[in-house]
């Protein structure tokens, strides 16, 4: 924490001097959270997506256990 400090504060007085990149390093970090979170973001809607369908899915397999149950027995109960 020193450390860091004393640059910044050699760095505000003019006594530091760095190259161009090192004052860049904020701007690619943040440019690779955006990244990340633009990956993140896609996994969740593939998510969301797939739960929808396997919703869809189960309220069809539901309707078919419900016809079976009732035109021969009773072996799946729905709730």
């Amino acid at each position: 924490m020193v450390i860091i400090l004393g640059w910044a504060l050699g760095k505000s007085l003019g006594v530091i001097h760095s190259p161009v990149w090192v004052e860049m390093v904020p701007y690619f970090g943040g440019a690779a959270s955006l990244v990340a979170l633009g990956k993140y973001l896609q996994k969740i809607d593939t998510l969301c997506r797939d739960v929808g369908e396997m919703k869809t899915d189960l309220k069809e397999i539901q309707k078919k256990a419900i016809c079976l149950g009732e035109t021969k027995c009773k072996i799946l109960s729905v709730q």
